[in-house]
């Protein structure tokens, strides 16, 4: 959006300056226009091509794995114009902290050992460890019987 009251209210900026893409190898959501949609979906990844001075944007549309096309100078959607054109990705949001759903991941890790280890307790030393002491071993072996061979 680039203005600052995009910060307060994002839908006025959109109204003063419009909806700024990604740039060049960025993803929006191609709108295709009726009949033109695969398997009952009318929403597809595009990835931008060209970004043209009128917000349009020339698109490389994925409708399927060996479905590519090409759709130059597509606007943005909007309610004046509903398709066909390109809107932004919704991007996942973060999960909120919460203490409790640290504790609740604590208490299934020690559910976790309990269930892989048994009655038995935990080895002093890690896996990682033992591994590298065993690599050592077969490295002196080696350099004995190459000493006994020579």
């Amino acid at each position: 959006m680039g203005h600052l009251l995009a910060t307060v209210n994002p839908e006025s900026a959109d109204r003063i300056t419009g909806p700024i893409p990604p740039g060049v190898g960025g993803w929006v959501v191609y709108i295709a226009r009726p009949g033109e949609g695969r398997s009952g979906s009318q929403e597809f990844p595009a990835l931008i091509m060209k970004q043209r001075e009128s917000n349009g944007l020339d698109l490389l549309v994925f409708y399927g794995v060996e479905d590519i096309g090409e759709r130059p100078n597509m606007p943005p959607v909007d309610a004046d114009h509903p398709f066909p054109g390109w809107k932004f990705c919704t991007e996942a949001e973060p999960e909120k902290y919460e203490p409790s759903r640290l504790n609740k991941m604590r208490e299934e890790l020690d559910s976790l050992k309990k269930d892989v280890l048994g009655e038995y307790q935990s080895p002093p030393r890690s896996v990682i460890d033992l591994l590298a002491e065993f690599e050592k071993m077969l490295r002196d072996f080696g350099k004995r019987l190459k000493a006994l061979e020579g």
